[in-house]
């Protein structure tokens, strides 16, 4: 029977999703973003309260090496920093349809939510070379300038003030 265990190798904090991931032979990174879109989506504490439970609930298990499948920032298929791209290739599908689903979600969640995601996993996700450098430098004019519009617009649409 495969048990779950905290992974000692592929950890950012306790070692929680890497386990879940070497337990599912899927890249904890995944994992993380869920967990935090759950983190946001359960107004923080409560997840980190539950994190911190499984911390003492999943025994730890020793360091070797596994063989799972990791997920990448595109260095070649980018427009903002490759984690459309990334996705499209881990699952081997068109990332055009990735980024009609991000789109998608965007809307779904007030933009704003998305965005704060979607800018943390950028610093979360590596590039194949392990660079963790989040945009390249063409495009923190525009990432800005978008950001700034984004943030007009769902003021005005929900009447907020700036």
């Amino acid at each position: 029977m495969k048990k779950i265990y905290r992974s000692q190798e592929n950890k950012i904090v306790f070692g929680i999703f890497g386990g879940i991931g070497e337990y599912f032979d899927i890249d904890p990174a995944i994992f993380r973003l869920v967990g935090l879109a759950l983190c946001f989506a359960t107004g923080i504490f409560p997840f980190i309260l539950i994190y911190i439970l499984a911390y003492f609930v999943i025994p730890s298990k020793e360091k070797e090496t596994s063989q799972v499948k990791r997920l990448y920032r595109s260095k070649d298929n980018y427009i903002f920093c490759g984690m459309c791209g990334g996705l499209g290739e881990y699952f081997n599908i068109d990332p055009t349809i990735i980024r009609l689903f991000a789109i998608l979600l965007c809307i779904l969640t007030a933009i704003i939510p998305f965005i704060i995601l979607y800018t943390v996993s950028c610093f979360v996700i590596p590039t194949e070379d392990g660079e963790i450098k989040p945009f390249p430098k063409k495009k923190i004019i525009l990432i800005i300038f978008l950001l700034l519009l984004i943030m007009l617009v769902s003021g005005l649409i929900y009447g907020l003030e700036f």
